[in-house]
């Protein structure tokens, strides 16, 4: 049985880390200094970003088990470390309460007293119930999180993968993760029209939290592909990970960004079609001078250039193509947030070497803490009954 290097952030990894988190920091620092509207809406659109990505290595990792897929199972620990993550963005998350009155019109009295729109939901939207809601949603998460990777360690301690624990271990995440799904269907759709669209809450859109889980599953899916190439790359995932599982990835990537693309065209034909004061606005906002290149550059980052490479059968299969339009698509990500949540905050684009280091300090966080997850376990679920499967994956 192929067991994999045992994985460990190198010193200069770690060096590199706290550096650029220190630089982060430094960056929150200056922008709260600046401009504390600036510093709220950073701290807002990257705690968002990889709190997603989280999620859809839970997404992905329970989508696995129901579905019995075997590809992927070779890359199970790089999902199960991804996860790690949501315990510290749910906190980051929580933190927002201080800049709630900055973030939310409908947490300002003055805004909540002269509009009798906003002041007729005052009742759901008011700063402590709306942070409760929003622990209770992150508790939820972390707490699916935390059974997988516990039933996970529990597999781990099983006498050999065909063994009765190892099976029962793997039908006990089964039922997890049917349990999960229809969870975070509910609670996701929530969030998203919580956390995110009221910052306008004038505005509504009824596929605004299906187009955000095409986003949550596209780049979270472009985050774990990148992450098995490196780990490939540095030779950990030698004989475990070969061009049919990139195949694999690629293939959601494409599926998935198309999907995404839809969404995105279906909102923005549709509302500004009907042309309706309440949603349209949405639309004007983001097409003003100071905003349109990054609202059409957003299309042509997350689906157009990623579309063109990928639709060609060798690129899937290319370590070196896949990784690079990875990385495209992670900066397509935030764009894709920024535009969503930073224009009716900022009213003025402001993008500038405070976001480039905020963005690179939290990136930095997200590594540290994935790689000291990587690093507790083994990197190959030895004792899952579909590995050896995985292993001999081909397409």
């Amino acid at each position: 049985m192929i067991s994999g290097r045992e994985f460990s952030l190198t010193a200069k990894d770690k060096k590199i880390a706290i550096s650029l988190m220190v630089l982060g920091v430094d960056a929150i620092a200056y922008g709260f200094y600046q401009d504390p509207t600036r510093g709220w809406v950073n701290l807002f659109v990257n705690t968002i970003y990889f709190l997603s990505i989280g999620m859809a290595a839970l997404f992905l990792m329970s989508v696995g088990y129901l579905t019995g897929a075997c590809w992927w199972v070779g890359m199970r620990r790089v999902l199960e470390a991804i996860m790690t993550i949501i315990p510290v963005m749910g906190l980051l998350m929580l933190a927002l309460y201080f800049g709630a009155k900055v973030l939310y019109p409908w947490a300002r009295p003055e805004v909540v007293a002269l509009d009798h729109v906003i002041h007729a939901k005052a009742g759901w939207y008011n700063v402590p119930f709306f942070f409760a809601r929003m622990a209770v949603i992150l508790a939820v998460w972390y707490g699916f999180a935390a059974m997988i990777r516990k039933v996970s360690l529990t597999q781990d301690t099983a006498p050999g993968p065909l063994s009765t624990e190892a099976v029962q271990s793997h039908r006990k995440l089964k039922k997890i993760s049917a349990i999960f799904i229809p969870v975070f269907a509910l609670t996701f759709t929530l969030a998203t029209f919580e956390w995110m669209m009221s910052i306008e809450p004038r505005w509504y859109s009824t596929i605004y939290a299906i187009y955000n889980f095409s986003a949550l599953f596209l780049h979270g899916t472009a985050v774990i592909a990148l992450a098995v190439i490196v780990l490939r790359e540095r030779g950990y995932l030698e004989g475990i990970v070969n061009e049919n599982h990139t195949h694999d990835l690629a293939k959601i990537i494409l599926a998935f960004g198309t999907f995404w693309v839809c969404m995105w065209v279906n909102q923005y034909m549709l509302i500004w079609y009907s042309n309706i004061p309440e949603e349209v606005t949405y639309f004007v906002l983001r097409l003003d001078r100071d905003w349109i290149w990054l609202f059409y550059l957003n299309i042509i980052i997350n689906w157009l250039v990623p579309f063109g490479i990928l639709i060609i059968r060798k690129s899937k299969r290319s370590f070196s193509v896949l990784k690079r339009v990875c990385i495209l698509m992670l900066v397509g990500h935030w764009i894709d947030l920024y535009v969503q949540l930073a224009p009716p905050i900022l009213k003025t684009r402001s993008i500038g070497l405070v976001e480039v280091l905020t963005s690179l300090g939290f990136g930095a966080l997200f590594v540290y803490v994935v790689g000291t997850a990587l690093a507790r376990r083994p990197l190959l679920a030895v004792n899952d009954p579909r590995l050896e499967e995985s292993l001999h994956h081909h397409q």
